[in-house]
């Protein structure tokens, strides 16, 4: 049986981008359940850098932290999410539960495509589940990058 948890990523009318909010604007919260719990969560610790929460400073990756040190191209962006994934990966798996529905249990990531435009990054990431079913997520970024 699936568990439940807030979504912190409302979606947006008319394909705008989602905004990070646990109650948007109008005051109606949304809750993720699944496959999508797994995404979300993937993302957070993902966005989340090393040290940036008091509390718990081991959280999260360097991933937002080096890409704040400026990417100039996508071998650099592949080379960054790849370092992140040695912190993600096994962080994921040690968070999860025995009792965990497959669909929300962790089995990797993969990074299929990085594109660049100007300022603009999105990559293409293909979260997996143990029950064999892979997510495509579209992540945005925007950046300056180093000249």
């Amino acid at each position: 049986m699936s568990t439940v948890d807030l979504a912190l990523f409302q979606e947006q009318p008319n394909g705008a981008a989602a905004v990070q909010a646990i109650i948007p604007p109008g005051g109606i919260s949304t809750l993720v359940t699944g496959q999508n719990k797994l995404v979300q969560r993937y993302l957070v610790r993902l966005l989340t850098e090393t040290g940036s929460m008091q509390y718990n400073p081991t959280e999260g990756t360097k991933f937002m932290t080096m890409l704040r040190g400026g990417a100039c191209c996508s071998w650099q962006l592949i080379s960054d999410f790849a370092l992140a994934m040695l912190d993600l990966d096994p962080a994921m798996r040690a968070e999860e539960m025995p009792t965990d529905p497959p669909e929300e249990k962790y089995a990797g990531s993969e990074l299929r495509s990085v594109l660049l435009q100007g300022t603009d990054t999105v990559l293409n990431i293909f979260v997996r589940n143990a029950a064999g079913v892979a997510a495509q997520v579209y992540l945005p970024l925007s950046f300056i990058l180093n000249p």
